[in-house]
């Protein structure tokens, strides 16, 4: 990730203590948008004066909604043979739901990309989900159904529940359907929208003999 990225970095400037304090004292979200972005230049700073500071051809960024902000996108300019303006990279970048998630999208930052000549592309064909999960979630989030390009035949199957705890009691029962289908639990993936420990199969795990990874 970028902030793995920049975290090697700090480390290796010596200043991976000041990194570890933030961690401990700041907020997720002055830690992420502030304290990482603010280590790094200062470790870029030690770096170049050591002339250890990498510097890339290329830069390929994906999931760029999550950080496209102006402080980490100049700290990615200072890494780039170039920079945004005359270097070489490219952005992956979901402007619509999944922007959302982190809500670190600045509209301003990508029209000052777009200023640099850069050519775009949307991407408007799905590859990766069966059309039945596609349409569903479309109908779900009132957005356009894309062209979908895979033909797994995937039904949506919904499971109505009261709360928390229903919900995790109803995971119980499906699990085992699946094993009696011969299907091994390796192959099942629960997904939540939350993060794990506040998800239901964490809170309220099913004992179905087998144990979850996160």
């Amino acid at each position: 990730t970028v902030h793995s990225f920049f975290g090697e970095t700090i480390n290796k400037a010596g200043f991976g203590e000041e990194l570890r304090s933030a961690r401990r004292d700041g907020t997720e979200r002055h830690l992420f948008e502030e304290a990482y972005p603010r280590l790094f230049e200062t470790a870029c700073t030690a770096l170049i004066e050591e002339n250890e500071l990498p510097q890339y051809d290329v830069l390929i960024v994906d999931e760029t909604q999550d950080v496209l902000n102006g402080p980490i996108m100049s700290c990615l300019d200072l890494v780039l043979n170039g920079g945004f303006a005359a270097g070489r990279w490219l952005i992956f970048h979901d402007p619509g739901l999944q922007s959302a998630i982190y809500n670190r999208a600045d509209s301003r930052v990508l029209d000052r990309l777009k200023s640099f000549g850069a050519a775009c592309f949307q991407l408007s064909e799905n590859f990766r989900n069966p059309k039945a999960v596609v349409t569903e979630a479309c109908v779900t989030t009132r957005t356009a159904v894309p062209v979908c390009r895979r033909s797994l035949v995937s039904p949506v199957d919904y499971r109505i529940v009261r709360d928390e705890r229903d919900q995790a009691k109803k995971l119980k029962p499906l699990l085992l359907e699946l094993m009696r289908e011969g299907i091994s639990l390796e192959q099942v993936t629960i997904l939540s929208p939350r993060r794990a420990r506040e998800s239901c199969a964490i809170k309220f795990p099913p004992d179905v003999g087998k144990p979850m990874h996160v």
